[in-house]
């Protein structure tokens, strides 16, 4: 009977160390905001996949004195449903890697190199990004979505974009957050103007960008033409204050040639721009897409899907 009672208690102790060091391993594992590098790519999954809800909370509280949970994610147009199952599940086959990780006391400065699977690439797939239309599809259209994905993953024929991004942290309490000193950037907010009747729309995913002097910040924006005949049209930027067109660079844009659209059509883009200079008197741009319709230009056999450059706008 002693050596039965004995057995119980050691099974007991044992098992309390195990639930212990199981808690102690789990508190771990699901709090990567201890770690810098689990906060930057927690953050660009939750970007990629505009599940802004979960960005945000990996920004830093300074920052978020400035602008609210609400306002952020109403701002930037989260995704939902499936349309946020499917940007999610490409968002976990991000390739990542650190170039340089500085650390200081309750800073961090950390570069980052990543891939992630370019989303225009997969539009035909994607219903061209609608949410309504991909989240009101059968679920076993959505399978097939899901699965026509993987196989382009197994047979590596899924297009990947590389981006490098430096990112700023700082310490708050035991973990990491994404500093963006948002109270010393300037607001960027866009529009896109056209000739009325013209059938053109253009919806920008982010609503308003806050962005700081140096710092490369992109936009993404689908165009949408619901003419009856083919057109092609120039883009001109136009910028509010005009004087801050001499600090604005454009390092990635798929608008410096005009744009063919076909009836029907529509086209996911992105560009990236980047202030020079002091701003610190801008509070407030305002950046604009004015689209000037022109003869449809002839086709060629093959187009860049973008063009990187650098021009000062």
């Amino acid at each position: 009977m002693l050596y039965r009672k004995l057995a119980i208690l050691l099974a007991c102790v044992v098992g309390l160390i195990s639930a212990a060091g199981f808690f102690f391993f789990g508190s771990n594992y699901f709090t990567p905001a201890a770690d810098p590098i689990f906060v930057i790519k927690n953050y660009i999954e939750a970007i990629y996949a505009r599940n802004f809800l979960q960005a945000y909370r990996l920004i830093s509280i300074e920052d978020q004195r400035i602008r609210n949970e609400q306002d952020y994610v109403r701002e930037q147009g989260a995704y939902d449903g499936f349309t946020l199952r499917l940007a999610k599940s490409l968002a976990e086959k991000m390739d990542f890697a650190v170039l340089e990780d500085k650390r200081n006391g309750q800073r961090a400065r950390i570069t980052a190199r990543f891939k992630l699977p370019s989303p225009e690439d997969l539009s035909a797939l994607a219903q061209n990004w609608d949410s309504e239309k991909l989240n009101s599809s059968s679920p076993d259209q959505q399978r097939q979505i899901l699965e026509s994905i993987e196989k382009l993953r197994r047979d590596k024929k899924l297009l990947m974009v590389e981006s490098q991004q430096t990112f700023e942290l700082i310490k708050e309490g035991k973990d990491w957050r994404l500093f963006f000193d948002w109270a010393g950037g300037t607001k960027v907010r866009f529009g896109f103007l056209a000739p009325p009747g013209s059938g053109i729309e253009v919806e920008f995913q982010e609503k308003e960008i806050i962005a700081n002097p140096r710092d490369p910040f992109i936009v993404h924006f689908q165009i949408k033409y619901r003419g009856n005949r083919e057109v092609s049209a120039k883009i001109v930027h136009r910028i509010e204050p005009p004087a801050v067109r001499e600090n604005l660079q454009m390092i990635q844009c798929g608008l410096l040639s005009p744009i063919n659209l076909s009836p029907e059509s529509e086209q996911e883009m992105a560009s990236v721009y980047l202030f020079d200079g002091n701003l610190s008197e801008v509070k407030k741009v305002f950046l604009a897409y004015e689209f000037k319709i022109e003869p449809a230009a002839p086709r060629v056999a093959h187009t860049p899907r973008a063009v990187s450059t650098t021009k000062r706008m």
